[in-house]
């Protein structure tokens, strides 16, 4: 496990881990929700960015840990993937010698 700063963990770390203590898993939205309802009545509510980063910084010291989203293919590919499904049953489909676009049903 990490350690934190020699000078001790900024004051946002503190409130992140003091959040973390409790029972179950929290979204960083959720996070902020908690830290705006409780934090702001002794000093300050930490924006998206400052949780996010504490977060990371956290997670990278090994005090925290976050579950990771399965990878996404881009648009791009997954266009890709359906015009060569297409394009396969199309030519599925032709009967030899003649292409779907020539035939008299095709517009």
């Amino acid at each position: 496990m990490g350690n934190l700063p020699a000078g001790g963990p900024p004051p946002t770390a503190w409130a992140m881990l003091g959040l973390l203590s409790f029972p179950g898993k929290r979204t960083g939205h959720e996070l902020k929700k908690w830290a705006h309802a409780s934090l702001r009545f002794f000093h300050w509510s930490p924006a998206f960015s400052q949780i996010y980063a504490e977060l990371r910084r956290l997670e990278a010291l090994g005090h925290a840990t976050a579950p990771r989203a399965p990878e996404v293919e881009p648009a791009e590919a997954l266009l890709d993937d359906l015009e060569h499904l297409a394009h396969a049953a199309r030519t599925a489909s032709e009967p030899p010698g003649q292409r779907v676009a020539d035939s008299p049903t095709c517009g």
